[in-house]
């Protein structure tokens, strides 16, 4: 059996390829071509090594002692991506979604996930019109390793939920500033119309406050407030010990919704495509009609 030193001296050394490997974010080589997301559909095809990887980098990327069941309960859902960086100079080719074949902690280091649920919600668009069905993409859970955050893997992997599932909308639950700036900067990456909801302008959106009705309603909040899109002490803490510096926006924003991290308030952001994403990455593919 090997002694509390020893695991010690071992968790040190994994801890330094990781922030070596973090480190080469920006040394020559894009995010896209050191990161490598593997796809999952469940937490059921993960092994028992691979969990406890997952654990560890969530409890050091939240830094506040979050156990074992809270990590897992956030892998459930329709899709679910492990995160790596390679830590080799040759880094193979990176693409949506593929799996090149067994990742080894020689080559690659976890750190972080994401996982999502595929919701199909009958919304109204306006007061007095029909319902209609509406697709959207519910961000359920994501982490990343304090070593490697702030380097854009998390808005990588939203993309790339995004590409495959291809929502009318996406939705997450979240008290941290740093994901609402990484929603914003994914969906006005993909170079078509999307407005995202609350803002602070104050404008409002009749179908994505429908949408986050649904949302709330789905997590069982008991005290969502609909004009603001938040909830009062959903976690019963701040989640992160630490929350990396955002823009002054999203600063403005959660201090005009009242979020308080410490008594663990939340909010639910919408993101609406103007265009169907479907039909917008179909005329990407060069497929028409």
């Amino acid at each position: 059996m090997r002694s509390n030193i020893e695991k010690n001296a071992t968790a040190n050394v994994m801890q330094r390829a990781l922030k070596a490997a973090c480190r080469a974010f920006g040394r020559n080589m894009s995010v896209e071509e050191k990161g490598r997301i593997v796809r999952f559909t469940s937490q059921a095809d993960l092994d028992e090594a691979t969990i406890s990887q997952v654990v560890a980098v969530a409890q050091r990327g939240f830094g506040n002692g979050m156990g074992r069941e809270e990590v897992l309960e956030h892998l459930h859902g329709d899709l679910l991506q492990l995160i790596y960086v390679d830590q080799t100079a040759d880094s193979a080719s990176f693409g949506p979604f593929s799996h090149r074949g067994p990742v080894t902690a020689n080559t690659s280091t976890l750190v972080g996930f994401a996982s999502y649920l595929n919701l199909q919600f009958s919304v109204r668009t306006s007061p007095g019109t029909v319902e209609e069905d509406v697709n959207v993409l519910y961000l359920s859970g994501v982490v990343i390793d304090e070593s490697c955050q702030g380097k854009g893997l998390s808005r990588l992997a939203m993309k790339e939920a995004l590409e495959e599932m291809r929502p009318r909308a996406l939705a997450l639950r979240t008290q941290n500033p740093a994901m609402h700036s990484a929603m914003k900067k994914t969906v006005n990456s993909f170079g078509f119309d999307s407005e995202m909801f609350p803002s602070f302008s104050g404008d409002t959106n009749f179908q994505a406050s429908e949408i986050a009705k649904r949302v709330s309603e789905m997590l069982q909040e008991k005290n969502y407030n609909g004009e603001k899109f938040t909830d009062r002490g959903t976690y019963g803490r701040a989640l992160n010990k630490t929350v990396p510096k955002v823009n002054e926006y999203t600063e403005k924003l959660f201090e005009s919704l009242g979020i308080d991290r410490e008594k663990g308030d939340s909010i639910i952001m919408v993101a609406i495509f103007k265009d169907h994403i479907r039909d917008v990455l179909r005329t990407e593919d060069g497929i028409t009609g």
